[in-house]
C-alpha cells in the first residue's frame, strides 16, 4: 500500500515536469513497521526519482514480496550519480550534485530519511547507478524483525 500511495502522492509533480510513473508487482505485501515512517521512506524514494529525471522519462515503483522480506525498487531514467557520489547518498543534508541542487534544491534529507527508516525496521536501502542512464534504489525489509503490521 505504501508504495502505491506513494506514487499517487507523486503523480501531480511527475505530471508537470513530464515524468511518466508506472506501478508494478505485489499488489501489496504485508511486512511489520510503523506505517507512517515506511510512507515517508517510500515517498522521498519516488519523489526523489521524479525530480531528478528528465522531461519525458519514467520512474518505475515494484513491489516485490516474498517469504522472507519485501522489497521496493523505484527506479528512473535520470541522469544518474557518479560512482564517486554513491558512498555519501544517504548522508544528512547531502547531495550528489550542484547541478542537480540548483534545478530541484531541497535539504539533502531525503535519503537519509529512507536509510533510517530502512535501519529502524532493520532493513537496508541499495543504490546502483550509472551516469547518463538512471538509478536504481531498494529498500529490502525483512518481515520477521518488525514489531507492528503495514503494507509496503
Amino acid at each position: 500500500e505504501a508504495a502505491r500511495a506513494a506514487a499517487e502522492a507523486a503523480a501531480r509533480e511527475a505530471a508537470e515536469l513530464d515524468v511518466r510513473l508506472e506501478v508494478s508487482g505485489a499488489a501489496s505485501a504485508e511486512i511489520n513497521g510503523d506505517r507512517d515512517r515506511l510512507f515517508q521512506a517510500v515517498r522521498h524514494m519516488v519523489r526523489n526519482a521524479v525530480l531528478f529525471n528528465k522531461p519525458g522519462g519514467l520512474v518505475r515503483v515494484e513491489v516485490v514480496d516474498s517469504p522472507e522480506a519485501a522489497l521496493v525498487r523505484v527506479s528512473d531514467t535520470g541522469e544518474g550519480i557518479p560512482k564517486e557520489k554513491l558512498g555519501s547518498l544517504g548522508e544528512p543534508f547531502y547531495q550528489a550534485a550542484d547541478y542537480l541542487t540548483r534545478r530541484v534544491g531541497g535539504l539533502g534529507l531525503g535519503l537519509a530519511v529512507i536509510k533510517r527508516t530502512a535501519e529502524a525496521h532493520k532493513g537496508r536501502v541499495t543504490v546502483s547507478s550509472e551516469p547518463g542512464r538512471g538509478s536504481v534504489f531498494t529498500l529490502t525489509l525483512p518481515k520477521e524483525m518488525c514489531k507492528t503490521k503495514e503494507s509496503a
